[in-house]
């Protein structure tokens, strides 16, 4: 069987084993948890002695946070294995190849460097110079974001600093494709980027045009043992999103921010 086709066992080897590295007493019975498997079942996966679906395989992708190219390349892995039609497989191989011909980078944030860059011109900036119309100066980037240059040319080192930007001869380029925070990881930074992103929507909701801009809300009775399936749900929504309307090689003319909530409006426990 061809490594792509066994990507995703592979994978799920490798992640435990590193999980278990950063802490030994993590086992296959907390991986399986963590997956939302059985032991046995995952233990009989990761050893090639049983497939899995493509609807599993895309739980468990979501599970591990995985990044855009590795969630697909995750989900297609256990297609090009285990499809029941030669002509899926064969499909499913070819994607893959595709994939991995890309040259998408990607960067984990960690908390202590997202401490850094935390204020919303930052994640703008390094989508702004993907516009067509970008003339690699730190005077078109305030203008286009109404800032100070001052505080762009400030933003533009912490970026570099970081190596999430490169300043060469005056060109300035993104040195990852894609970058995110950890998730359910508590973080006065993250909090304070939200915050920022929710004063903002505050004044778009009243400033912006509402056919330049788009806001809904729903308000639902809801059972709170089904949450860990909502973010999930709404996390692969993200990535979809991202997937059909953001390509590094498509054409730009603005830069928008896709900003969703989940949250409780009721107190817990009973009422009496």
């Amino acid at each position: 069987m061809p490594f792509e086709s066994i990507f995703y066992r592979e994978y799920l080897n490798h992640e435990l084993q590193k999980r278990q590295h950063r802490n030994s007493r993590y086992s296959l019975r907390s991986f399986a948890r963590d997956l939302n498997m059985t032991a046995s079942c995952l233990s009989e996966v990761m050893n090639g002695k049983k497939g899995i679906s493509q609807k599993r395989a895309s739980s468990v992708a979501a599970l591990l946070n995985l990044r855009r190219k590795e969630f697909s390349l995750f989900i297609l892995s256990a297609k090009a294995a285990h499809s029941r039609k030669k002509a899926d497989r064969y499909s499913a191989l070819t994607e893959i190849k595709k994939l991995s011909a890309e040259n998408v980078t990607f960067k984990k944030l960690t908390t202590t460097d997202f401490n850094f860059i935390s204020s919303w011109y930052f994640q703008a900036i390094l989508e702004v110079i993907e516009l067509e119309d970008f003339d690699n100066s730190p005077e078109w980037i305030a203008k286009k974001l109404n800032l100070p240059v001052s505080l762009i040319k400030h933003a533009i080192q912490k970026l570099t600093d970081l190596n999430l930007l490169t300043v060469e001869k005056g060109i300035i380029k993104a040195s990852y494709d894609e970058s995110e925070t950890d998730f359910d990881i508590p973080s006065d930074s993250i909090k304070q980027y939200h915050y920022e992103m929710l004063m903002m929507a505050r004044t778009a909701l009243y400033d912006q045009d509402v056919t330049s801009r788009e806001f809904s809300n729903m308000t639902l009775a809801f059972d709170t043992s089904k949450l860990p399936e909502a973010k999930k749900f709404v996390r692969d929504f993200q990535r979809q999103f991202a997937e059909k309307f953001y390509s590094k090689k498509s054409a730009k003319n603005s830069v928008y921010q896709l900003s969703m909530q989940l949250f409780r409006l009721d107190k817990p426990g009973k009422t009496t």
